[in-house]
């Protein structure tokens, strides 16, 4: 897979990052999913715990990340197999970006009945608080072979200095 562009979104202010609605329909996946889970155990109590972390697993993805920083730029490696450059949106804010992904495994052709997979649709949700602010206008995301790689321009470095 070649390198891909991904589409960077300017977030504003910090706390309007994560887009709300989008956090309620995943709290309510999980939900569902937790009781489902306790349905298949036949009702039994005691594992509500047990049964909302492994729904939570199964629907949401916290990738690892890297995070390097230069005189001019934070450099960001965000692991993310079995994406598209297409399934990615990039929040920008001025001292951190939110990443989220999400993608519904089409079926692939394969012959022979599907038992098991983690490919399915997962939602990948990662958010990264530089140390210091970045300039939001020079962020730069690109996907190549499942590694999510995000150039963030200091905010104090002059665009000069930054071009080094």
């Amino acid at each position: 897979m070649p390198v891909s562009d991904v589409k960077i979104i300017d977030g504003g202010a910090p706390d309007h990052l994560p887009a709300r609605d989008r956090v309620q329909e995943l709290f309510d996946m999980i939900r569902e999913k937790a009781y489902r889970l306790f349905e298949t155990r036949g009702v039994d109590s005691g594992y509500d715990l047990d049964d909302w972390l492994t729904a939570e697993r199964e629907v949401l993805f916290s990738p690892a990340c890297e995070l390097r920083e230069t005189a001019s730029r934070f450099h960001l490696r965000v692991i993310a197999p079995s994406f598209r450059a297409e399934d990615f949106e990039v929040r920008v804010g001025k001292d951190r970006v939110a990443v989220h992904a999400s993608s519904q495994r089409a079926e692939d052709g394969e012959a022979g009945e599907l038992r098991y997979s983690d490919w399915s649709g997962r939602e990948l949700f990662r958010e990264v608080v530089f140390p210091a602010e970045i300039d939001p206008a020079q962020v730069h995301a690109t996907l190549d072979h499942g590694m999510l790689r995000i150039e963030a321009r200091k905010a104090s470095v002059p665009a000069i200095a930054a071009a080094a």
